[in-house]
């Protein structure tokens, strides 16, 4: 099933059973790499060597062929699975956050979405607060995660996903940072100009000169204008905190292998920045 990164020393497995986070699972590649490492995170896991229950959080990678709309496993956001890992050695592969658990998928073994003794063993990691808006939904708190989080609501005719950020849950936090976004999203359609304009303007060069560094030795690059720059690009979070801060998100299809497009700045300074970060 798996497409593994090391296929050696299988007596290291060991199967665990864990709670994944409320995001979803991601990837990214390098330029000439037809993998793709894709990650997911969790929030506990319990050992069946130990017999413990691990409330730090860890992180799940694995490789994969293909594009991310024909990834082999996908792993649900808050769903408890059975699987087969690898521990990975400290800064294998440059892994680039030593700091949370990291280990490397073999197999999944088993999924239990709907069990509910295994929900009891695991309730704690997976609770929630939420803060309701009449016009807006529901935005949900999720343990550890640091922001409420409000999926697939509606902008221009799709879905994006909306982050208030908010240390430990904190209310108040996250219905002033919500009040930022309500100011974004009544003038929506000015943003998403604004917004993509900018990227398009910064970023375009960027990926112009990294393909061409990447394609020009073995076959004729056609640049990509600003234009098809700014059609191409597709808005997939906004991430706002109660000081005024947000960040845009954009999918980059595939221009950048698979890495997110930020655009950054403030309610009242307008944008500051922009960069490429891991999807």
């Amino acid at each position: 099933m798996m497409i593994d990164i090391d296929e050696d020393n299988n007596y290291k497995l060991r199967d665990v059973l864990v709670i994944t986070d409320h995001n979803t699972q991601s990837g990214g590649r390098a330029a000439n790499d037809r993998y793709w490492t894709v990650t997911k995170g969790i929030v506990a896991r319990y050992e069946y060597q130990s017999d413990k229950v691990i409330e730090e959080k860890a992180t799940i990678i694995w490789r994969e062929e293909g594009s991310s709309n024909n990834w082999k496993i996908e792993l649900k956001p808050e769903t408890i699975y059975r699987l087969k890992v690898r521990s990975l050695k400290k800064n294998e592969y440059g892994y680039p956050d030593m700091s949370k658990d990291v280990m490397r998928l073999y197999d999944v073994l088993d999924c239990y979405d709907e069990n509910e003794s295994l929900m009891i063993l695991f309730n704690e990691y997976i609770g929630e607060t939420v803060i309701e808006d009449e016009e807006l939904g529901t935005f949900s708190y999720k343990n550890g995660s640091e922001c409420y989080i409000r999926n697939q609501l509606e902008w221009l005719g799709y879905d994006i996903d909306v982050k208030l950020e908010s240390r430990d849950g904190d209310k108040d936090e996250g219905l002033i940072a919500l009040s930022h976004f309500k100011d974004i999203y009544n003038n929506r359609e000015e943003y998403d100009i604004i917004v993509r304009e900018y990227a398009a303007k910064n970023t375009t060069d960027v990926v112009n000169e990294l393909n061409y560094r990447t394609y020009a030795e073995y076959t004729e690059y056609e640049e990509i204008s600003i234009q098809e720059f700014y059609n191409r690009i597709i808005l997939k979070m906004i991430s706002i905190r109660a000081d005024g801060r947000y960040r845009f998100y954009f999918d980059d299809d595939d221009m950048f292998w698979g890495r997110l497009i930020m655009v950054e700045g403030d309610m009242e300074n307008g944008i500051t920045g922009t960069d490429v970060v891991v999807a």
